[in-house]
């Protein structure tokens, strides 16, 4: 494996490691809110998802809040990854030519909400 190889699996290591740490983040701050003191560790979460068969560490309730919360993260994902790439093409198009227009085409309700915040 040469030094370029090398680097890139060592950078796609990382990146991964570091969205692995955001996904139990997120799953863990939304079960914190849900569960409040009776909320699973950092530890617990992060054993859970790296290997399901372990029942273990989580309880059955945990176990279904930690699926809801992926779940929800995985949606907003891909909901952002959807908006970047229509906003690509929205703007090759002319449509549009920034990302604060292209927002308030597709979502008035919540930029014209944002704006109002911003100038307050």
């Amino acid at each position: 494996m040469n030094r370029s190889e090398k680097e890139k699996n060592l950078l796609l290591q990382l990146l991964s490691e570091m969205a692995q740490g955001e996904t139990v983040d997120y799953v863990v701050r939304g079960m914190q809110e849900s569960l409040g003191a009776d909320a699973p560790t950092v530890e617990a979460v992060r054993e859970y998802l790296l290997r399901q068969d372990n029942t273990d560490s989580l309880d059955t309730q945990q176990q279904a809040l930690v699926m809801d919360q992926l779940l929800e993260y995985a949606e907003v994902n891909f909901r952002t990854t959807c908006d970047l790439i229509r906003y690509r093409h929205f703007k090759s198009a002319g449509l549009v030519s920034s990302m604060e227009e292209f927002l308030a085409l597709i979502y008035p309700d919540e930029t014209s909400d944002w704006r109002e915040e911003e100038s307050t």
